[in-house]
C-alpha cells in the first residue's frame, strides 16, 4: 500500500513524500489533482493526504470525487486558518492540518495507521 500526497505547492508535496519515505512508507506525490485522481482511481491507496486549496479542483472535490472508490484515510492539509475541520470531518475526512506547522504530524498519523493495521 502507498500514501499518495497531493498539493499544488510542489515543495510541500517533496517535504511531505520526503518525510513519509524516511518513514520506510511508499509516497508518491502529485502537484495536479486530476491526475491524483485518475491514479486513485485505477489503484488502492493506503492513505491520502491532500491540500484543501488547489487550482481547478480542491480538496473536498477531488475527495468527492473518489471517495466511493476508495477504503482508506483522506487528510485535508490547508494553510488556511479560515478552513472548518469540523465541516470536512463531518463529510467523511479524516483530519484537518495546517501547514507548516503540521507537516511532521501528518507524517506521524500515516505511519500510525499502518503500523496499527
Amino acid at each position: 500500500m502507498k500514501v499518495i500526497v497531493i498539493d499544488d505547492e510542489v515543495e510541500i508535496g517533496e517535504i511531505l513524500s520526503y518525510l513519509i519515505k524516511k518513514e520506510g512508507l511508499e509516497c508518491h506525490a502529485f502537484v495536479n489533482p486530476f491526475e491524483a485522481a485518475d491514479v486513485i482511481l485505477a489503484s488502492t491507496p493506503g492513505f491520502i493526504i491532500c491540500d484543501f486549496k488547489m487550482p481547478g479542483l480542491n480538496g473536498l472535490e477531488l475527495f468527492n470525487k473518489v471517495k466511493s472508490h476508495i477504503s482508506c484515510p483522506f487528510l485535508i492539509l490547508t494553510g488556511e486558518p479560515s478552513t472548518d475541520p469540523e465541516e470536512l470531518k463531518a463529510q467523511g475526512i479524516l483530519d484537518v492540518l495546517f501547514k507548516p506547522r503540521d507537516l511532521k504530524r501528518v507524517t506521524q498519523i500515516a505511519k500510525n495507521h499502518f503500523t496499527n493495521k
